[in-house]
């Protein structure tokens, strides 16, 4: 009974809200591509959301439009806003053709680090290094951790376990030294492959379709940082993009963006700073009370796996248990 169409579409009505500004990050080819599932979505699937929501006929907007979509009676229609986050090669050379081939928008908040080539790319090194193995046992800080990295519901688990541990961690350097020397996995060889170079960004910021945004410099957890360094980390990537790409960057994306990763403090130097809107990654839709919180928008992320769910539940029914039936989205 919980499937039935009329109560999937009671949710949707009551949890849809305004529009939806969707989270996505890495694009693959085919499944068979996939590395680290939280992260990546396939081509295939990525056209048949743009397919969806064009016949669902939903506005597909940029950035710079949502303010006239969050005010009483400005527009009528839903949207959907297409980002991606970090800066991985993928953005430029499978997802802009897909694009431009449907003539949508789409953003893509640049981590600094990545153009920079300084990035240290653990997420994918850690997934790597995962789907190799059977089990991952490593000691740090004094405990001793191990992981059973068989099954695909094992291995995934096991990345989002391990990553919390680095999310934390303030000595990265040390935990990669101890997971992935071993095992002979350099994380320069993910830095040559997976991120987009400055010409690849100032390429793609020439295209009315593609809208630039910040995501910090060094993808830092910013609730874990101090006021000034959370700041530092706003600013700089900032002033980088401006001074690469020669205009304002108005638009930015806390790393991570949880409750335990941005919360008002950090909200409030986003405004500080002078971006327009800030994005997290708390689950849900956009309402117009949002109007009033332009720092905490929330977003809906969209994974290899999600994507095969009905889109419909995804907006709609998925946010109540997400959320624990609350509807609008801030802390």
């Amino acid at each position: 009974m919980r499937n039935h169409p009329l109560i999937t579409a009671f949710f949707y009505k009551l949890y849809a809200g305004r529009g939806t500004i969707l989270m996505l990050h890495n694009v693959v080819e085919t499944e068979d591509d996939i590395v680290h599932p939280d992260l990546e979505i396939t081509i295939k699937n990525l056209e048949s959301l743009i397919i969806y929501f064009k016949e669902a006929d939903y506005d597909i907007i940029s950035l710079d439009q949502i303010s006239d979509y969050l005010m009483p009676k400005k527009k009528s229609k839903k949207f959907v806003i297409f980002t991606f986050d970090d800066g991985y090669k993928s953005n430029l050379t499978l997802a802009y053709p897909l694009f431009k081939k449907h003539d949508v928008p789409f953003t893509i908040y640049v981590t600094t680090s990545f153009p920079e080539k300084t990035v240290k790319l653990w997420w994918y090194a850690l997934a790597t290094l995962i789907n190799s193995l059977e089990i991952v046992s490593f000691s740090y800080l004094g405990k001793n951790y191990q992981f059973l990295t068989i099954t695909s519901d094992e291995k995934l688990q096991a990345i989002r376990e391990i990553s919390t541990i680095f999310y934390h961690s303030d000595d990265i350097d040390e935990l990669i030294k101890i997971l992935f020397t071993p095992h002979n996995i350099k994380l320069k060889d993910f830095t040559d492959n997976y991120v987009l170079t400055w010409e690849d960004i100032i390429f793609l910021d020439e295209d009315k379709l593609v809208t630039i945004a910040c995501h910090t410099h060094n993808h830092f957890s910013l609730k874990d940082l101090s006021a000034s360094d959370a700041k530092w980390e706003m600013v700089y990537s900032k002033s980088l993009l401006e001074e690469k790409l020669n205009h304002k960057i108005k638009y930015f994306a806390y790393p991570f963006g949880k409750i335990e990763h941005a919360s008002w403090r950090e909200f409030k130097l986003a405004e500080d700073v002078g971006f327009l809107t800030s994005t997290t990654n708390r689950s849900g839709n956009v309402f117009f009370k949002h109007h009033l919180h332009l720092h905490a928008m929330p977003r809906v992320n969209v994974t290899s796996y999600q994507s095969h769910e009905n889109i419909t539940s995804i907006l709609g029914k998925r946010q109540t248990r997400l959320n624990k039936g609350k509807r609008i989205i801030i802390d």
